[in-house]
């Protein structure tokens, strides 16, 4: 084949596999999974109705918050007035996403591997609270959470109590040395920040299993249950 002819020969084969490498870009857009497209920075203060064109139906309602399961994940979304106020989600490897790409910055990455520690680093102004500590109940699985501004939006990590006994215990214990049981049954740290200073030396190992993502920083009662 002389050079003329493998010239024409390359030029045929390219124009012969653009349409295919064109009607890949759509495949690999729509490659996006349901998870991805609910933890997106426009779904915070969107329409419930936009949300639900992603999630469907919510499969139980409670109050102000529904429940759905997307892709096999347990996913949360406080509503008021119509409009997704914080959406949140059990993570897992499975059950992940970016939460740079919801709240914005760099700072944070993958849900399923956020640590308190690096978050403890990164945003010092946050609040240390706690389901309960003491008297808690045997249907309650209580949890410690952390609270945070990132931008002009907020973030709460949690994690099940039952997964850092120790580093609980010390807590508890550093709180009912210094105010007495009944302030620490009262949950009375979470109005009073005095001893999260303790609490972040002692959970920083803890790995986050639950993350809330809200659409702006958060303002309930500090001596009532958590609206999510």
């Amino acid at each position: 084949m002389d050079q003329t002819a493998a010239v024409g020969l390359a030029a045929g084969l390219a124009l012969m596999l653009a349409p295919a490498a064109q009607a890949s870009a759509p495949a690999q857009a729509r490659a996006a999974s349901k998870i991805d497209r609910v933890f997106t920075s426009g779904m915070l203060g969107a329409d419930a109705s936009v949300l639900e064109r992603v999630t469907g139906r919510a499969s139980q309602n409670a109050a102000s918050v529904r429940y759905y399961e997307v892709e096999g994940c347990s996913v949360q979304a406080l509503v008021t007035g119509g409009k997704v106020e914080a959406l949140a989600m059990e993570t897992s490897p499975r059950c992940t996403f970016n939460v740079d790409a919801v709240v914005g910055g760099d700072a944070i990455g993958t849900a399923n591997i956020i640590h308190f520690a690096e978050i403890f680093d990164n945003f010092q102004d946050g609040v240390l609270t706690a389901d309960c500590l003491m008297m808690c109940g045997n249907a309650v699985e209580p949890s410690i959470q952390y609270t945070f501004n990132v931008g002009r939006r907020a973030m709460t990590i949690e994690t099940v109590m039952v997964s850092q006994p120790d580093a609980t215990e010390q807590w508890q214990k550093a709180m009912i040395d210094a105010k007495g049981r009944d302030w620490v049954i009262n949950a009375s740290f979470n109005c009073d920040h005095s001893f999260d200073r303790v609490g972040k030396g002692l959970f920083r190992p803890a790995q986050a299993t639950r993350i809330v993502v809200w659409a702006s920083p958060p303002r309930f009662a500090c001596d009532g249950p958590r609206p999510i």
